[in-house]
């Protein structure tokens, strides 16, 4: 059995942000990070859209916190990239039925300080100019509204290898396991598991897993699944090289229910990835069988969607060459708690210490994934003040996650 500092089980982005700062903190000296393709597949699928929050229902209080969130740690995020980004500028677009629910999107912008645009509210000649023809939706009336967001793509891909990149060149013993983990009790360890991985067994101080949808599986030879109260929603998406006029990076439109943005494929070219608000329920997470392969019935869904003669008919006949081919849409499963804030859960606390040092996250967003690093070191007891170099003092608001009840 190799002992070890501190264990990472994911993959996806939150696992790879998580690892990286434990590898900037005094006094780990050994980290591990298992990762493959099953843990990490939200992220590789997902819309690579760093959101400001925009999205949510202000009229209710832990979705504005959540909006608050996205919009406050998306910039710390972007930083792991080394690139420059005008997270203060609007980027983005969003329509809304009306001025009241677009003036509770520019006070809550207005109060966070990070839009410089003199004004938010777009003028009807702009409008068409950067939304060309997906303005013309039947369903806008005298009384819809557009306005600027600072919503906007984000590399994933890039995000990712330079986490890795960083994580495995840091001065403290660290390397990366391409495997299947598992858990399993044990009366060996102090903590009462092991973590196997490729045939070896890990004794490790600090235990974390954020593995998505399959977190409740690898919990459940411990007999702790159950205690993860969180449900998860299946959705789809379509990636098509099409022209068109649109000239924003990401179009959000809550009238319609759709969402629009330009991401790259594996050529770096430029494609748009077209989403939406319909998404499948899953009833049991503890116990799905993952299906990354799109059904007939979600494509047709997605059809009648997006090209309702009251939305966009006019897409059809673009994207019908797109629909033929199910390699062009991604399947992927969003985990959430009830109020879309990240779910993060002590099980020693939760199990009255028979599994001790164990700390299970999912960020539901990535946006939020330096969020979670941080909250899930300090739930840990990780002293983070104690970064090398000029990673000290990294939390500066503790209390906005202090009274978090899901926590």
């Amino acid at each position: 059995m190799k002992k070890v500092d501190a264990i990472v089980i994911g993959g996806g982005i939150a696992s790879w942000v998580l690892a990286l700062r434990l590898s900037k903190l005094k006094g780990l000296k050994r980290i591990l990070i298992i990762t493959s393709d099953h843990f990490h597949n939200a992220s590789i699928n997902n819309q690579s859209w760093l959101q400001s929050g925009c999205l949510y229902n202000f009229d209710i209080k832990k979705e504005r916190e959540v909006a608050r969130l996205c919009i406050e740690h998306g910039k710390k995020l972007l930083d792991i990239t080394n690139r420059r980004f005008e997270f203060e500028s609007g980027t983005g677009i969003m329509a809304v039925k009306n001025e009241e629910e677009a003036a509770k999107r520019i006070q809550f912008l207005k109060e966070i300080g990070h839009m410089k645009y003199p004004d938010f509210m777009l003028k009807p000649e702009e409008v068409h100019n950067l939304l060309g023809e997906f303005s013309k939706s039947k369903n806008f009336n005298d009384e819809t509204r557009f306005i600027w967001t600072p919503d906007q793509p984000f590399p994933e891909g890039e995000l990712l290898r330079n986490c890795e990149e960083a994580f495995l060149s840091s001065s403290v013993h660290r390397e990366r396991i391409v495997a299947d983990a598992a858990l399993y009790p044990s009366n060996k360890t102090k903590n009462g598991y092991v973590v196997r991985a490729n045939g070896v067994d890990y004794d490790t101080k600090k235990l974390f897993v954020i593995a998505g949808i399959n977190t409740p599986n690898l919990l459940m030879p411990l007999g702790i699944d159950g205690l993860i109260d969180v449900t998860a929603r299946r959705c789809v998406l379509l990636k098509a090289d099409i022209r068109t006029d649109l000239k924003v990076a990401i179009y959000m439109d809550k009238v319609n229910n759709t969402n629009i943005n330009i991401v790259k494929n594996k050529n770096g070219d430029n494609v748009y990835l077209f989403g939406d608000g319909l998404y499948t329920e899953v009833e049991d997470i503890n116990n799905i069988e993952l299906k990354r392969q799109v059904t007939d019935e979600e494509v047709q869904r997605f059809i009648s969607n997006y090209c309702d003669e009251n939305k966009y008919p006019q897409l059809e006949r673009k994207l019908s060459p797109f629909f033929k081919d199910i390699r062009n849409f991604n399947v992927c499963y969003k985990v959430e708690n009830q109020s879309y804030l990240p779910w993060i859960y002590n099980m020693g606390e939760l199990t009255e210490n028979t599994y001790k040092n164990l700390h299970v996250a999912g960020a539901g967003k990535a946006t939020l994934a330096f969020y979670v690093a941080e909250k899930l070191i300090y739930n840990a007891g990780l002293d983070s003040t104690k970064y090398s170099g000029e990673e000290n003092a990294i939390i500066k608001d503790l209390s906005l996650i202090a009274h978090w009840s899901e926590c």
